[in-house]
């Protein structure tokens, strides 16, 4: 497992070269903007399930 790499779950790390050098690289950066959106969604989501039902 190279560093950086932060999926150790995800199946053979030799076929995503970007997390060689982290999230420097370009697929690396999208997972991790996915990452962000969800988690603000979830947390946007509780938010509004807690002021409107609370």
């Amino acid at each position: 497992m190279p560093n950086g790499y932060p999926y150790p779950s995800l199946p053979s790390p030799c076929c995503y070269p970007a997390y060689s050098q982290g999230y420097a690289g370009f697929g690396g950066f999208w997972i991790a903007l996915a990452v962000v959106v969800f988690v603000l969604l979830i947390v946007f989501g509780f938010w509004w399930w807690f002021s409107c039902f609370y």
